[in-house]
């Protein structure tokens, strides 16, 4: 009798793993479509200067130039160099649309002398402060493909920028989320925020927020509320944080991100795609939201990390607005690290007007 009950839960015990494989297989595969053609990434789509001005940086033998992007076609940008049109080297474009406005530096982006560049020759559009603020499961079907069903959350995210082109570093259960980044670009109080329209003061970016998923699950306190805890040491990762070479802003900033579509390929198999007007919290809500969790305290190693001030959101902020449905995360197969990135795999993720992000997964 007693051998029969052993055999018996020994089949169970089989056939329970079986069925986790099979679903974790299940749910773990791409979410189908065409294969990334090269040629895809040969060209991308630039906003109209009459619906934004799409912004970049190169360094030449002076320093860093101030770029304003007319095309990407061809595996080549085509953008006016503006940095001679104003009497001062500006660092980045915050600091020349503070100074001259809007305006102005789309008038020497139209009279200024257009060239080529390499894509390769574009560094980050901007400078950021430190740390960012992230918004988690954003988008309802990630947030249901995730297991969670309440509202979206907050949480810092505590990578350091690194450029479109920069490599990421393997980690025990690596995963990937192309996002929309929003920037404002000066200080917005709380009580601007509440207004309804802030035009020129918030600007776009291609980010990918990539997570060590097995350091998060082993450093959350699900007892808590979700984002306090966990979060901020998996995502924290000094490679997790690639950001586009284009920092597009437009001339009414607030609606922007509803023309933008997010597009992931791992190792050219289509994983993400999605439209950013999904969004369930806009990138305004969570700049309101931000200030009102700004004497929340966000544990990491023992530190209490705060979004925000409580008066206002400080410019170049960079804002994470969370990810579509598609991520390699499943509650039901963190078991298994061949779901994850590998060390060799490449991950290239895609927005309109934003450009793209190319990333190669190496051992640290």
């Amino acid at each position: 009798m007693l051998k029969k009950v052993i055999t018996s839960i020994a089949l169970l015990l089989v056939l329970g793993a079986v069925v986790v494989g099979v679903a974790s297989y299940v749910v773990s595969r791409p979410v189908g479509g065409d294969r990334l053609d090269p040629g895809r990434l040969e060209r991308h789509e630039i906003a109209d200067a009459e619906l934004a001005l799409s912004f970049a940086r190169t360094v030449g033998d002076d320093g860093v130039r101030l770029l304003v992007v007319n095309a990407w076609e061809a595996g080549e940008v085509t953008a006016a160099d503006i940095t001679d049109a104003f009497a001062v080297m500006y660092r980045d474009p915050v600091d020349a649309l503070a100074s001259v406005g809007f305006e102005a530096v789309a008038a020497a982006a139209q009279s200024s002398a257009k060239r080529s560049y390499a894509p390769e020759d574009l560094v980050m559009p901007l400078e950021l402060n430190y740390p960012h603020i992230a918004a988690g499961t954003n988008f309802k079907a990630h947030a249901e493909e995730v297991g969670t069903d309440g509202e979206p959350f907050l949480f810092p995210k505590l990578a350091r920028p690194t450029p479109w082109f920069a490599n990421v570093s393997v980690a025990a259960r690596l995963d990937y989320e192309a996002e929309v980044c929003v920037v404002p670009l000066r200080y917005l109080s709380r009580t601007e925020l509440a207004t309804d329209e802030l035009p020129g003061s918030l600007g776009y970016l291609l980010c990918n927020d990539y997570t060590d998923r097995y350091r998060l699950m082993s450093d959350i306190d699900l007892s808590e509320p979700m984002g306090l805890t966990g979060f901020a040491g998996g995502k924290g990762g000094e490679s997790f944080l690639p950001v586009g070479p284009l920092l597009v802003v437009p001339r009414e900033g607030w609606d922007f991100y509803r023309e933008i579509r997010l597009f992931l390929w791992v190792n050219d198999e289509l994983r993400q795609r999605d439209t950013a007007g999904l969004m369930v919290w806009s990138p305004r809500e969570i700049l309101a939201r931000a200030l009102a969790a700004c004497e929340t305290p966000y544990l990491h190693e023992g530190e209490e990390i705060r979004l925000s001030g409580c008066d206002g959101v400080a410019g170049r902020t960079l804002v994470l607005t969370g990810t579509p449905a598609g991520v390699a995360f499943h509650p039901i197969n963190l078991w298994y690290p061949g779901f994850y990135l590998q060390s060799g795999d490449e991950v290239v993720t895609v927005g309109r007007y934003l450009g793209m992000l190319r990333n190669l997964v190496l051992d640290p």
